[in-house]
Parts: C-alpha cells; structure tokens; sequence
C-alpha cells in the first residue's frame, strides 16, 4: 500500500514509474525476510539490497540505486546517505565471459556428421557473424574465394583458415543436413532432412512452402535455435556464437601480442580490431577474454 501510494504520487514518466516497480520487486524477499518495508532498512540491510540491484557497470549499479535512493530519502531514512559510490563500486560484476581454442573446437565437433553444422560454428570462430548473424544467414557460396580462403561480405572481407575452407566445400556439396533430436536430455544424430541444392546460400533452410522451397536464406531465429541445439549437442558450454566469436578474434590478439613481444592494452585492442576482423568487439570483454587465455 505505502508503495502503491508512493508511485501514484509520483509526477514523473510511466517509465520512471515501472523502475520502481521493478526495484520493488527486487527487494521484496528482502523485505519478507526482516519484517519491514524498505524505507526502514538500516545500513547493514542496504548493502543486502545493493546486492539484489547488482550489475555489470558502474553506471548499471548506479542507476538502480539512483531510482532505490529517491524512495528512501522520500521517507527520510537516515542511512541513505552513509552509502558511497565505492560502496557502489562492490556490487559491479564481471561479465561470464568464456572461451575456446581452436584444438578445442576441431575436438568438440567431431561427433557431428554434417559439415554444415561444423562449418557454423568454424565461421564464427574466424569473426563472421554479424549484428543478429546476419552474415552467415545471408552468406551465399559466390562470396567465398575457395582458393584464397577470403569471404566477401557486405562491408567488409575476411580470410578464414583451411580447415574452415574445407568445411565449406564440404557443405556446398551436401544435400542433406542432420537434424539433432534429444531424447532424456541426449542428442539424437538419426534424422535428416533434404536442402535444396540450387539453393545459393551456404545455410539452407528446409524445403517448405514457407521457405520457398528451400530458397530463402535463415531467419536469425532460426539460426539462433540452430546454433544452440548444435554446441548443446557438442558440449560446448556456454557455446553461443559470442564466446565462438570473441574466441576467435582473442586467438588473433594473442597472435599480434606473441609479434610485438608485449601483452595488449584495451587501446591496443581497440587500434588493432580492423587488423583481427573484430570491429564490432566489446575491448573491455575481448581484455578479460584475452587475460583468462593467457593464463591456461
């Protein structure tokens, strides 16, 4: 009630007024659990909320605590203020970032028969991929030099390595593709399905009515669910097409680090980018990519 009131009080925008509600949601356990509302939460149970509104950046923290701090200085607590931007700065959490080799990957993708699946997750590793995959989804078998290894894309080329040209041969020349199926939480390599082999895209959708026969490209979503069943097969954890891309373009980093005898700034990641083909990275996530590859 004292909540509902508060926010119908509020002469603010209905977005500012769903923060709050969300804030409120999250500490409501907490709320529960000591018998009081948040208003009266000393400063030892503010740390507890801090730690519901934790987040991976400072400005993430910040904002939370921001909309949390506004309903507590309403009702005039009076440990609001004993909490500072370091005590903020506890509660930023690090991105789960994680990685894969190359060796790795060759390993890991030997279960698999079709060469369509391996070469999913090969072109990923060499930095193709796109906002929402829309690079693989849209790659069509004209785009690739199967001589010098370079794929042209919309805005820019890049040069996979052999084994990720091999398995592009491979797939143009593959009319079926394995269709995985689980069954008690185990991968099920039995079934198939036909492509289309006029088809010019490297990814070939089902031939269906609704794909025009087999002569559409993927859809993202597609894709996505595809990506997913394929490195769940594999045991690829936390596998998605990030980790693949990120590890990838960190294989280039570490390269670059072994010529200049030197580990890389963040600014040296973000110098090089266009070197390794990674211009859409994240330089902070490729840094701590970077550090926990050096370390194995």
């Amino acid at each position: 009630m004292i909540k509902t009131e508060f926010i119908n009080n509020l002469e603010c925008s209905d977005s500012v007024k769903e923060s709050f509600k969300m804030i409120f949601k999250k500490v409501s356990p907490l709320e529960e659990k000591l018998g009081k509302d948040l208003k009266d939460f000393n400063r030892e149970e503010l740390f507890l909320v801090l730690g519901e509104l934790k987040g991976r950046s400072y400005n993430s923290v910040h904002t939370k605590w921001g909309v949390t701090k506004k309903y507590l200085k309403h009702f005039k607590n009076r440990f609001v203020d004993t909490i500072t931007s370091d005590d903020l700065k506890q509660f930023i959490v690090e991105a789960d970032v994680r990685y894969v080799t190359r060796e790795e990957l060759r390993e890991k993708v030997s279960i698999l028969e079709s060469a369509s699946h391996k070469a999913l997750l090969f072109l990923l590793f060499d930095g193709i991929g796109g906002k929402g995959y829309k690079e693989i989804c849209n790659l069509k078998f004209e785009d690739i030099d199967f001589e010098t290894g370079k794929i042209t894309l919309e805005n820019r080329c890049v040069t996979v390595l052999k084994d990720t040209l091999n398995l592009l041969k491979e797939t143009k020349s593959e009319d079926t593709v394995t269709k995985i199926l689980w069954k008690d939480d185990c991968p099920q390599f039995d079934a198939e399905y036909k492509v289309n082999m006029n088809s010019p895209y490297v990814f070939k959708t089902r031939i269906l009515q609704s794909t025009n026969n087999g002569m559409t490209p993927y859809k993202v979503s597609g894709l996505q669910r595809r990506l997913d069943s394929i490195t769940k097969a594999i045991g690829l954890t936390h596998g998605n097409g990030k980790t693949l891309y990120y590890s990838g373009c960190a294989e280039k980093y570490l390269k670059l680090e072994k010529k200049f005898k030197k580990q890389l700034s963040i600014q040296d990641i973000n110098s090089f980018a266009s070197v390794v083909g990674a211009e859409t990275i994240q330089a902070n996530t490729m840094y701590r990519t970077l550090q926990m590859m050096r370390e194995k």
